[in-house]
């Protein structure tokens, strides 16, 4: 699996990823990540979409036999803007 490399995964691909079961959308506050495992019933595909591209993220695919791993990827400029405290 890790010798697999990671691909731009489409919105199409994704969906049926979801319908499947295989993927299992969800966000947690301003955060979106995809599981592998349901734990609740998850997000819409649409609305989960629709979030991404409003944070300007995208996702990529590594598949490797019948294993699927998506990742959400933050455009670059959202990463590590997190206010510090002072004397921290």
């Amino acid at each position: 699996m890790l010798k697999a490399s990671f691909e731009p995964l489409s919105d199409d691909d994704f969906r049926q990823f979801v319908a499947t079961g295989v993927a299992v959308p969800g966000r947690q506050g301003g955060s979106l990540f995809v599981s592998k495992w349901r734990d609740g019933p998850g997000m819409d595909a649409d609305a989960f979409l629709e979030i991404l591209r409003a944070q300007g993220s995208t996702m990529v695919v590594r598949k490797f036999e019948s294993d699927v791993n998506i990742r959400v990827q933050r455009r670059p400029d959202s990463v590590g803007k997190r206010k510090r405290l002072s004397g921290v």
